[in-house]
């Protein structure tokens, strides 16, 4: 049962569709005890108070994936979307170009670099088939 007041604003997240220097995109595993647990997603997350997109972009990629940007990243979508919990999350998508050796956080188990064209490693979020999606078109 969700919570969720109705009048509560939604919480901003950023989802990274980072391509590797190599030319695959990140795709990174949620950790066993994790309500996604098994799912590929992009890296990202919530932005903090008064956290700029790019800053709390910046901060996700390097948190969760340990890479940083090379050059500033591309608004490419934004959506609407509820969370598992009924949180409302307004969700904004970034291209950006990566550099750096993958290292995980807790919150993951694995990652993989995605080339377009493959076959995804596993279910991927709604977020993630979306994003995949759009880098499959591109």
């Amino acid at each position: 049962m969700s919570h969720v007041l109705p009048n509560t604003p939604p919480r901003t997240v950023v989802r990274a569709l980072a391509r590797s220097r190599s030319g695959g995109y990140v795709l990174l595993r949620r950790a066993p005890g994790d309500r996604f647990a098994g799912q590929w997603e992009l890296p990202g997350g919530t932005a903090e108070a008064g956290e700029s997109l790019e800053r709390a972009l910046t901060r996700e990629l390097r948190e969760e994936a340990g890479l940083a940007l090379l050059r500033p990243p591309t608004l490419i979508s934004t959506a609407h979307r509820r969370s598992p919990r009924g949180t409302a999350l307004h969700e904004h998508a970034f291209r950006v170009e990566a550099s750096g050796s993958t290292t995980l956080s807790h919150e993951h188990d694995a990652f993989c670099l995605w080339q377009p064209g493959d076959e995804a490693p596993g279910e991927l979020t709604e977020s993630a088939a979306e994003l995949l999606a759009f880098a499959e078109a591109a």
